[in-house]
This record gives structure tokens, sequence and C-alpha cells, in this order.
């Protein structure tokens, strides 16, 4: 259950759902996974709530300003796996927030046995 968040600064609300599944799809592809597998939450930020360059931006510096894209995921993904999906999930936010998949700050976390509870309990595999 890979879990993709990502957050932008953004001057129109987007179409939500088609990027949500897009996204699922890109990531899924690159894991050999099925989409349905994956969390994925979007959060448009409110202008004021996102500091870039040293400064507080507002909603005139959306087409500057990186969406932040966060995937968890257990470890046991090849290198070429893990970069696969950023490259996949960057392009797939760029698409749908009408920005260049080069300004889309996408990062990668692993999560290890004991470090997720879930399902009443604590994975430990």
């Amino acid at each position: 259950m890979p879990i993709i968040r990502i957050e932008a600064l953004v001057a129109t609300s987007p179409v939500v759902e088609p990027m949500l599944n897009e996204v699922s799809r890109a990531a899924a592809a690159a894991f050999d996974a099925h989409p349905q597998d994956f969390w994925v939450t979007f959060t448009a930020l409110r202008a004021g709530h996102y500091l870039e360059g040293g400064h507080v931006r507002g909603i005139d510096d959306a087409h500057r300003v990186a969406p932040l894209v966060t995937i968890s995921s257990y470890e046991g993904r090849s290198d070429e796996q893990i970069g696969d999906c950023l490259r996949a999930v960057a392009y797939a936010v760029g698409k749908h927030l009408n920005l260049d998949p080069e300004l889309v700050f996408v990062e990668y976390h692993e999560l290890r046995p004991g470090r997720v509870y879930t399902g009443g309990a604590v994975r430990t595999e």
C-alpha cells in the first residue's frame, strides 16, 4: 500500500479525481503493481501557506513553485523501480497541474518493518 501525498499551491482548483487516478496508475506501472493498491491524496495549499526561496508565496506564484509530493512504501523496490516511479509521478502531477514536470518535487521514503501501524498491529514484515 504505497502512499502518495501531493501538496500544491494552485491558482485554480484542478479536477482532482483524474489526477489521483493517473498518479496511482503511473506509480503502479513503475512498481509492476495494481493501481488499487495505492493510496493517493491531494491537498491544495492556501495562499500564504507556502514558503520557498525565502518568500511566502501567493496564488500568483502557483505556476512558479514546486508541488511537493511524498511517496512512502515498504522496502523491497529496486533503485530502477523507485526512479521510474519518481519520474512517472512527477509527469502525472505536472500534467494535471499544467506545470513542467521538472518543477515537481518528488521524494521517496522507505517504510521499515516495525515502523508502521495498520490493521490493529505494528507491521513487522
